[in-house]
């Protein structure tokens, strides 16, 4: 049966799991190195370069302008659609 532990490599070098855990002397394990959650400009720069959004870049998918911020009501724009904050 095949189990998933997490764990985190010290300042040594040694796995160390965060609590207790019933292994079995001998028994095989895989390592998987994980590397840090990239970031939102990180995020951002892979998104931008995957074929996985390419379709954004096509005219029809255009579908806003610079009319449509004032529908935000934080936005200092003027905007009818909006509630009046008084």
């Amino acid at each position: 049966m095949l189990r998933t532990l997490e764990a985190v490599i010290d300042e040594q070098g040694h796995v160390k799991l965060p609590g207790p855990a019933r292994l079995i002397r001998g028994q095989r394990a895989l390592v998987t190195l994980m590397q840090d959650e990239p970031g939102e400009t990180e995020w951002l720069a892979g998104a931008s370069h995957s074929p996985a959004y390419a379709f954004l870049n096509h005219p029809a998918e255009d579908i806003y302008s610079p009319a449509d911020a004032a529908l935000s009501p934080t936005n200092s724009v003027p905007c009818s659609n909006c509630p009046s904050n008084s």
